[in-house]
Formats: C-alpha cells, sequence, structure tokens
C-alpha cells in the first residue's frame, strides 16, 4: 500500500515507490535476506541521486521496518540506512533507532603492547606511544617478562580491565575507573612525578605497587589482599581492603 513518498512491501519494509531516474532499489534480495531480523533492504541509488543534496541523499536511505506477522525486527536496530560510496558494489552501513544513529556498541578487544607501544631495545621496555583509552569490554595485558613505561605527560584512562604480569612503570598518569589486576608477580611503580587516580574504581593487588608519587583513590577501592603498597601511602578518600 502507498505511503506517502514510499510503498510498504511484504516483510514490511518502506521503500522508494518511484522507479525512475534518482532512485532504483532491490528489495526482494537486499545485503541478506528480504528478512527484517537479517537487517538487509539494500537502496541503490541509481543516475540523477548525485545531483540531490547529502542530507536528502542520506534521508532517502533511511529504511524503515514494520515488527508484526511473521516478519519480527531485530530489537536492536529499528532503521537501517546504506550511504552509496561511489559504485554499485561500495556501501558504508549506517544504523538508524527512532531516525536518529544509536549508540556504537562497545567492541570486546584486547590490547598487546605491540598495539599501543613502541619497544626500547636498550632498557628493555615498551613505551607507551599516545594516549589511551580503554573502553569498558576492552582490556590491556602486560604479559610475563615484559614491561610497560607510560612516559611522563601521558595518560591511559582505563573504564575496561587492565592486568598486569611483570612491571607497569608510572611516569605519566593512570585514570581507573575499572579494573586493574596487579598479579603475583606483578610490580606497578609510581614515579615520583606519577599520579594513579582511582575515581570509583577496583585495584587487586597481589603483587607490588611501589609508590613514589601519588595514588588518589577517590571513591575507589584497593583491594590489597595478598599484595604489598610501599613508599607513599595513597590518599585515603577510598578504600583500601588489606
Amino acid at each position: 500500500m502507498p505511503n506517502g513518498n514510499f510503498w510498504v512491501g511484504a516483510g514490511g519494509f518502506n521503500y522508494k515507490r518511484s522507479s525512475g531516474a534518482g532512485a532504483r532499489r532491490n528489495f526482494a534480495l537486499g545485503v541478506i535476506t528480504g528478512i527484517p531480523a537479517n537487517v538487509d533492504n539494500k537502496y541503490v541509488p541509481g543516475a540523477g541521486v548525485g545531483a540531490s543534496s547529502i542530507a536528502n541523499r542520506r534521508a532517502r536511505l533511511i529504511r524503515s521496518t514494520s515488527c508484526t506477522g511473521r516478519y519480527p525486527c531485530n530489537r536492536s536496530f529499528a532503521r537501517l540506512g546504506l550511504q552509496h560510496n561511489g559504485n554499485a558494489n561500495n556501501y558504508a552501513v549506517n544504523w538508524y533507532l527512532n531516525d536518529r544513529l544509536s549508540s556504537p556498541t562497545c567492541l570486546p578487544f584486547t590490547y598487546t603492547l605491540s598495539n599501543i607501544a613502541t619497544f626500547d631495545s636498550t632498557h628493555n621496555v615498551w613505551m607507551l606511544k599516545q594516549n589511551l583509552s580503554i573502553s569498558i569490554c576492552q582490556t590491556l595485558i602486560i604479559p610475563l617478562d615484559n614491561n610497560l613505561v607510560i612516559p611522563n605527560g601521558l595518560t591511559i584512562t582505563n573504564n575496561g580491565t587492565i592486568t598486569n604480569n611483570e612491571f607497569l612503570i608510572v611516569l605519566g598518569r593512570v585514570i581507573n575507573t575499572g579494573t586493574i589486576n596487579n598479579n603475583a608477580n606483578g610490580y606497578i611503580g609510581n614515579r615520583s612525578v606519577g599520579f594513579i587516580i582511582n575515581q570509583g574504581g577496583m585495584i587487586n593487588n597481589n603483587g607490588e605497587i611501589q609508590n613514589d608519587g601519588t595514588i588518589n583513590n577517590s571513591g575507589g577501592t584497593i583491594n590489597n589482599s595478598g599484595g604489598t603498597i610501599t613508599g607513599n601511602q595513597p590518599n585515603p578518600t577510598g578504600t583500601i581492603i588489606n
């Protein structure tokens, strides 16, 4: 049935009714299948679309689904847009939820030292290359026999998990709202210019923390069961469990 400038077809998809210059469509096969749960409905811009404004072109590419009958929707994505990238085989997928781009989903990822640091063979250490932000579903692992240095002026912001099995030397800053596990063989050296800011996060210390700098445990927890903390004591506005 007609619906404004679109036509409602099988599966509940709305697609452009006009088949003249400016649009052609592939509704039946789409990217995967014709079932909404498989988030398909490829829309192929044709001659004349290039003359449209970018805003109009993107507006045409928004696809909606109707979650009824034997065509249940993928609940995560109520709308799907496919933006043409210049040729018939090149598309960039854009997800739409309630006419707006949905919030990106955190993708699980484990950082290795080679991802984030440069190896200094003279001193046998990995030097952090630039500021690093670890998302809530991501992990940084410092393996046995490896040493990571955070230079002065650089920061690791951890919202996920850092697991230290060897040496972590802090000359810059660590901001932790996630979890830091300093395992039995682990050593965290917070040098005199270093800052560890534990903002509501958790530090599980089963190894050794040598603090010559500042540990601000503001609202956080340091679980020191089985570990040792030497040097300057952490700012005690959070919780230390011994």
